[in-house]
């Protein structure tokens, strides 16, 4: 028991090595991981996509501001051309004739108080006219000034939404690049993480070659026990109890039952995301299991395939194993 401890530990400091050369960030010299920079470039396109969202709403306040403007300035320029058609009309009939009007004043004057009386009018008459005149002139003048100045914010928001969408077309095609940057490192890190398995799995054949010739012996200290019925139930519940728990398992390292080698490996270390495994989720003993309950195991031979396991359950086939008489388990 000690001498499978001990190995099982050395496999384990191999395949924890091995994981943190892999997957430790900053350890390959980069200035800036495909990660980071998928981040930085997702951050950034979040940030142009609010502003053309802040200019986009403000454009289209100022667009309504502007053509109410450009009313506003019409009705202006109406009301002054109205008014000075207005004024020009009184001034001729007032002096067009001349002295017949000043004529006309003294005659209807009864006294110098009602001549004075009446000349004062004509004179407030014609400086009304000039006032108004000049406060429409004024009014045309300021709403043509705001006119042209919302023309121009309204041109600087245009500009300003241009100049966003063509940042966020880079962004948008710049994160795609980096994406499959990212795609790339880490299938990179898998097979690299695969073939370190591999060496690893040949460095435990080697440290204890005698474990493949004790299949089927009776002597005691054997981890094996007498094989179960053949496995073709309709479910993963196997027909006897677990002959060993995950804890177990994880310490022994090696498992030799029913003519078949038991070794492990754990879904946070390889999580094996290309498995097609209808309902997979993790059982309450710690290993991972399709939705009929069968365990799921990684054998040399055909996918699908059933094997009694001496850990309560059946196991299933779904993935790939290079050494023959070797079941790898899948646990959490």
């Amino acid at each position: 028991m000690s001498i499978k401890f001990n190995k099982a530990a050395q496999l384990s400091l191999v395949i924890l090595l091995v994981v943190t050369l892999v997957f430790t960030p900053g350890l390959t010299g980069h200035a800036e991981e495909p990660e980071e920079k998928l981040n930085n470039l997702g951050s950034a396109l979040g940030e142009y996509e609010s502003e053309l969202g802040q200019a986009t709403k403000e454009l289209e306040a100022l667009v309504s501001e502007v053509e109410a403007s450009k009313m506003d300035l019409l009705e202006a320029e109406e009301q002054e051309a109205k008014q000075h058609e207005e004024m020009k009309l009184r001034i001729k009939y007032m002096y067009e004739t001349g002295s017949v009007s000043l004529l006309q004043l003294l005659i209807e004057s009864s006294d110098l108080a009602s001549l004075t009386a009446n000349i004062e009018y004509v004179s407030m008459v014609t400086s009304h006219d000039r006032e108004m005149l000049t406060e429409y002139q004024r009014v045309v003048e300021d709403t043509a000034a705001r006119a042209a100045d919302l023309e121009g914010r309204r041109n600087e928001l245009s500009s300003l939404q241009t100049q966003l969408n063509e940042k966020i077309a880079s962004a948008e095609e710049a994160i795609k690049k980096a994406s499959a940057e990212v795609d790339a490192k880490r299938k990179a890190e898998l097979e690299a993480l695969q073939a370190a398995l591999d060496e690893a799995k040949k460095y435990e054949d080697a440290v204890s070659p005698e474990e493949g010739n004790n299949q089927g012996s009776g002597s005691s200290g054997s981890n094996e026990t007498t094989p179960p019925p053949s496995g073709n139930g309709s479910n993963g519940s196997g027909s006897n109890g677990a002959l060993y728990t995950l804890d177990q398992f994880l310490s022994m390292g090696v498992v030799n039952w029913g003519g078949y080698r038991f070794t492990y490996y754990s879904q946070s270390v390889l999580p094996g995301p290309g498995l097609n495994i209808p309902g997979r989720h993790v059982n309450a003993d710690g290993y991972v299991s399709d939705g009929d309950g069968y365990i799921v195991l990684a054998a040399l031979g055909a996918k699908g395939a059933v094997y009694d396991t001496p850990f309560g359950y059946q196991g299933k086939v779904y993935d790939s194993c290079p050494s023959a008489g070797t079941l790898d388990v899948y646990i959490r």
